[in-house]
């Protein structure tokens, strides 16, 4: 096992000194000029709840409203209006950019930041989103075509969230109908002049899978092998069609105690997803729609999970079963194209369905709540852009059929709990680049 580790660092260490060395060694200079650009923005953001709920940032990053819960009288304690005004989504980032050598090749990076970090409910601490560097270069294929490789090695984006995201105003971008993650990863990416073809490797980092010690990065850390993912898209102008797929295995435990005396045990859980997503429009409409159906989906902030179904013949370890879960989400947004006042509205729908584990279960392993059977949700937004401000609202409605746990981990015997949202954003956004000139005597 040590032997085989060690061979597959020696291939990547061998994969990327190639790329550097054909690229960069003989590449030949064609611009000097180095490009720095700082972008980010300020935003403040009101939210009013009808119902207690779950989320996360304060709950400005909306999941979906808690079940009931009811008092000696019977009354719903989650049944509380709730109004809150923040400011920590303010945002900083930084590009880099060499310069540009033949064959089209240039290397770059970029770092991200928020203050969405909490130390405490009140206490917003600054916390890195994106930390990449990018390889970028050029090759002819068919005689007079360009093929655009793409190499990035950091944090950045899930390619399950990344590939379509829904322009809404509410700070969760649709979640969790939508996968939402970023993570470190190494991604590479082909660019014909109609299809774009991604495989990526992902690690787990702030967006975590869920387990015996709660929501921990621990478990891929110790199954020594990271999530991997393929996509194809297909586009031409005003039109776009992609799929993608990833596979992930964890170990929740490595070991337990029985009478107790600890045992080493060998314990796995292996799940699959796909995706399928389509943009389409012009310069007033857009048109996107997206649809997610996998298993143990929670590192992904999605309502998913696994179970235990079993005990394997070693009479120590746990067998486990993985939640199947489908999600999809489609948008539909009108703007106007003006030089400085614009307007854009958005209509939002999307729905969840929750199948279980397909066997038997005796105990699960989700984030969020194990009795959800269904979700859906509509909203509708308009914002205002002037230069660079943006002042947005949105209302938004989240319902969801709660019941009773099945031994399969499906769910029976639901009520509906519903919860109605105003979201409103003021926001000042900026983005400047310098190029500077190389220095000749270095």
């Amino acid at each position: 096992m040590q032997s085989n580790l060690f061979n597959m660092k020696k291939l990547l260490c061998f994969l990327l000194f190639l790329v550097v060395n054909l690229h960069v060694t003989f590449a030949d200079e064609i611009d000097s000029s180095y490009t720095f650009g700082i972008y980010g923005f300020v935003r403040n953001d009101m939210t009013f709840d009808t119902h207690r709920s779950l989320g996360a940032v304060n709950e400005l990053f909306y999941f979906l409203p808690y079940d009931r819960q009811p008092d000696s009288e019977g009354n719903d304690l989650n049944d509380v209006n709730q109004l809150k005004f923040l400011g920590i989504t303010t945002r900083l980032g930084m590009n880099f950019h060499s310069p540009l050598y033949s064959h089209g090749f240039r290397l770059s990076a970029n770092f991200e930041a928020d203050f969405c970090g909490a130390a405490s409910p009140a206490i917003a601490c600054f916390r890195l989103r994106r930390a990449n560097v990018v390889f970028d270069w050029e090759r002819l294929f068919n005689n007079d075509n360009v093929m655009h490789h793409r190499l990035m090695v950091g944090q950045a984006f899930h390619p399950m969230t990344s590939e379509l995201l829904p322009n809404i105003v509410s700070l969760n971008t649709g979640c969790p109908f939508n996968p939402f993650s970023r993570a470190p990863q190494i991604r590479y990416t082909a660019n014909f002049p109609s299809v774009r073809l991604t495989a990526a490797a992902v690690w787990q980092f702030q967006y975590t899978s869920p387990g015996p010690q709660g929501n921990s990065n621990q478990y891929q850390f110790d199954n020594a092998a990271p999530e991997a993912y393929l996509g194809a898209e297909y586009h031409i102008p005003h039109f776009l069609i992609g799929a993608g797929a990833e596979y992930m295995a964890i170990r929740p435990r490595v070991s337990t105690e029985i009478d107790g005396n600890t045992y080493r045990v060998n314990e796995h859980v292996h799940s699959f997803a796909a995706q399928l997503y389509l943009n389409a429009g012009n310069a007033n409409w857009d048109f996107r729609v997206k649809s997610v159906v996998g298993q143990n989906l929670g590192h992904l902030l999605m309502m998913s999970g696994y179970g235990v179904s079993g005990i394997s013949a070693d009479g120590r370890s746990s067998l486990y079963a993985p939640l199947l879960q489908s999600a999809s989400w489609l948008t539909m947004t009108y703007r106007t194209n003006n030089i400085r006042h614009n307007v854009s509205t958005t209509l939002l729908g999307g729905y969840i369905k929750n199948f279980g584990a397909g066997t038997n279960v005796s105990r699960l392993y989700t984030r969020g709540p194990e009795n959800l059977d269904q979700m859906f949700r509509t909203s509708a937004s308009l914002q205002y852009h002037f230069r660079e401000l943006n002042v947005g609202a949105e209302y938004e409605y989240t319902g969801v059929l709660y019941g009773d746990v099945c031994p399969d981990a499906t769910v029976t015997n639901t009520h509906l709990v519903n919860n109605h949202r105003l979201y409103f954003i003021v926001m000042y956004n900026f983005s400047f680049d310098w190029k500077i000139r190389k220095n000749k005597s270095i």
